[in-house]
C-alpha cells in the first residue's frame, strides 16, 4: 500500500515500534525498541543524554533509516508508504528550531496558506494574543532584527512560536 489516508490516521492513529534499532559506525543508538503509541495520549521520552531520545525522533519522521526493526502507522510498515503524505502527518519541534524573518503570520504557517481563522487559533492557543497585540504590526510583523525591521523576542516567545507552527500544520502526530 503506498497512500497514505491522513484522515484514516487522524481517526485512529496508532504508530507501533516493533524491534527498532540504529546503529552509527558500528554504535548502537537505540536497540531492541518497542513501544505503541495511540492517539489521543501524550508520552514523555525521558532518559540523559546520549540515550537515544532524538535518534528516535528522527526514526519516527522518517529523517534515519532504522538498522533493524519496523514502524507502522495504523498497521502499515512506513517503509512503503507515500513519504510526503506521511511526513504531512507528523509536525516536530526540536530544540534547535529556527525562526526566519518573516512576518510572525508566515512564520507560523511555515510554507502554507495563511489562514487567518486557524492562526489565530494556534496564536490564541499557545497564549500570543498580548504580545501580537502590543507589535506595531500585530501578526504581521517581521521577527528578528537582522535588517532593522523586525522584532526581538525572548527565548519563550520564540518556543511558543514554534510549537504554535506544529500545531497550524495540524498533523496527527505531533513531536516536541
Amino acid at each position: 500500500q503506498s497512500g497514505f489516508d491522513s484522515a484514516t490516521a487522524k481517526r485512529r492513529a496508532v504508530l507501533k515500534i516493533e524491534n527498532l534499532g540504529i546503529s552509527f559506525g558500528g554504535l548502537k543508538a537505540v536497540q531492541e525498541l518497542n513501544l505503541e503509541i495511540k492517539k489521543g495520549q501524550l508520552y514523555g521520552l525521558v532518559g540523559p543524554n546520549g540515550a537515544g531520545k532524538t535518534t528516535l525522533v528522527k526514526l519516527l519522521l522518517g529523517l534515519y533509516i532504522p538498522t533493524t526493526g519496523t514502524i507502522y502507522i495504523n498497521g502499515i510498515d512506513t517503509r512503503i508508504l507515500n513519504k510526503e503524505k506521511m511526513l504531512a502527518s507528523f509536525s516536530g519541534v526540536f530544540q534547535d528550531f529556527a525562526l526566519f524573518e518573516f512576518p510572525l503570520d508566515e512564520n507560523v504557517a511555515a510554507g502554507y496558506d495563511v489562514d487567518e481563522q486557524r492562526l489565530n487559533d494556534v496564536l490564541e492557543q499557545m497564549g500570543l494574543n498580548s504580545l501580537i497585540r502590543s507589535m506595531h504590526d500585530k501578526e504581521k510583523t517581521i521577527l528578528n532584527q537582522e535588517n532593522g525591521k523586525g522584532i526581538r523576542l525572548s527565548g519563550g516567545e520564540k518556543q511558543k512560536v514554534a510549537i504554535a507552527r506544529a500545531f497550524y500544520k495540524n498533523a496527527s502526530v505531533i513531536i516536541l
